[in-house]
């Protein structure tokens, strides 16, 4: 009996002092040089998870701004074209921001009720290679606050951005030119507005009324010679793509016209 008890004595004393060691064993003191030291995907997987936290933050700090920061840099002449977006996908944002950044776009912004997620933002970053091009330099601008939604063109329009709205050809009444005709070699900065990925063709958002845009324009498309009950359109990533390249193409060729004078 006398050596059952002891037994049980040392064990508890044991136990006691393994309940003192917790704290320490997990504190960020003694983990931090721990997890340092595993090779990055072996061991804890806290570390990953962590590092991939971090790096998710590290896009948003490098490439989300906000609608007043975005007028700000307008007003610093730091922006000289933007895409809007009223409402997308993250697969179709991240192959827009794509294209932005390889076709010289300064700007995506996002016309959004609520809003782009966070985890709609990090699909797209993931989808348009931003997190492997750290060297990439178009920003995401999510829409402005809901007080200031109704105002926002004229935001624009008072720093003497020219609006563009993109529509499907023969969505306008035939209000629409063509993207080509347009002259996009400017200094002047302007701004594509592109309505909800939709079948009909002219699908903004009620904050954007046809009149107060400078222009619309569409992309010229087959003609299939028949009438149908909703326009033929193109995705909206692939109109996209299209607009930043026309605006990239017309602003090459001035530049080299320039060269030969």
């Amino acid at each position: 009996q006398f050596q059952l008890q002891s037994c049980m004595m040392f064990w508890r004393w044991r136990a006691d002092r393994a309940l003192l060691m917790l704290p320490l064993v997990f504190s960020p003191t003694f983990l931090s040089p721990v997890l340092r030291s595993l090779p990055s995907g072996l061991g804890c997987p806290m570390r990953s998870v962590r590092c991939a936290a971090s790096k998710r933050q590290v896009l948003h700090d490098r490439h989300v701004l906000t609608w007043n920061e975005l007028l700000l840099r307008i007003d610093r002449d730091q922006i000289h074209s933007m895409l809007i977006l009223c409402g997308t996908t993250a697969g179709n944002l991240g192959a827009i921001l794509r294209s932005s950044t390889l076709l010289d776009i300064s700007a995506v912004c996002i016309l959004d009720e609520s809003g782009p997620s966070k985890a709609t933002l990090d699909k797209a970053f993931r989808f348009s290679m931003l997190e492997q091009k750290s060297h990439w330099d178009t920003l995401v601008v999510p829409g402005p606050d809901t007080q200031e939604e109704t105002k926002f063109l004229s935001d624009l329009k008072e720093r003497g951005v020219k609006l563009v709205g993109m529509v499907a050809a023969g969505a306008a009444n035939g209000a629409s030119c063509d993207l080509c005709d347009l002259d996009l070699s400017t200094q002047r900065p302007v701004a594509f507005i592109f309505g909800a990925d939709e079948e009909d063709g002219l699908a903004f958002t009620k904050e954007i009324e046809v009149q107060d845009l400078d222009v619309l324009a569409s992309v010229s498309m087959k003609d299939f010679g028949r009438a149908t009950a909703t326009p033929d359109t193109l995705n909206l990533s692939a109109t996209a793509a299209i607009v930043a390249y026309e605006r990239q193409r017309q602003r090459c060729q001035q530049r080299w016209w320039q060269d030969v004078q």
